[in-house]
């Protein structure tokens, strides 16, 4: 009977790329392994390359609510939404925004920090309602969000809890910034908002969360 080996290749960790029970090689990631064999005949090893297809598919914790094939394109490490008309803000019946793109936060999770780039954002326009968010999300009537909003000054956060939403502007500095990083970082019932500036965060909402339940998603 032969024995098999994995080894790792350079700048990849074989037990990352590939599992090998029994002879049976079973492809886990992108990578180059080495496999060695051994036997009463003697010995011999080959680079094995593990090349996956794209599937540009959501991985199973997160999901899209309300979703439009036509102004969804999904990456491999990334989403493009075309900008279109649907709303999220009151409880007027016209909670239709569509493509909202959901993670589902682990159970028992009391504490975490999650980061987003955003390109495309709108810059302040008169007259303008378009938006684009970084959402901490209960359900559709009950959310923290942090982004730019064309009827506000800079970085715009709006707290809805029970489908009454208040809306904040910010700095007018940031009115013509179209890309951005954005951060939601939870401590128990506390939720912090923030927006990087030159490399530094800048915190520009604490909330308490509580009313927001346990199910909570970021989006």
């Amino acid at each position: 009977d032969a024995t098999f080996e994995l080894k790792d290749f350079s700048g990849y960790k074989a037990s990352d790329i590939l599992t090998l029970e029994n002879g049976v090689i079973t492809a886990k990631s992108n990578g180059l392994v080495w496999v060695s064999a051994s036997g009463s005949n003697g010995s011999d090893q080959i680079l094995v390359i593990v090349s996956l297809p794209e599937t540009n598919s959501l991985n199973s914790a997160f999901s899209v609510t309300r979703k439009d094939d036509a102004s969804l394109a999904l990456g491999e490490n990334s989403a493009e939404i075309t900008m279109i008309k649907g709303d999220l803000y009151q409880t007027d019946g016209s909670n239709n925004l569509r493509n909202l793109i959901l993670y589902n936060v682990p159970s028992n999770t009391t504490s975490f920090a999650a980061t987003v780039t955003v390109d495309g954002m709108p810059i302040r326009e008169n007259n303008q309602w378009d938006t684009a968010s970084f959402i901490l999300y209960g359900n559709d009537d009950n959310y923290l969000t942090i982004g730019k909003k064309s009827h506000y000054d800079g970085f715009a956060t709006v707290v809805e809890r029970n489908g009454s939403a208040q809306e904040a502007g910010g700095s007018s500095s940031f009115n013509n910034v179209a890309k951005a990083e954005l951060g939601i970082f939870v401590s128990g019932t506390n939720a912090k908002l923030y927006y990087k500036d030159n490399g530094t965060w800048v915190e520009a909402k604490s909330q308490d969360i509580s009313f927001l339940g346990s199910n909570l998603k970021i989006g």
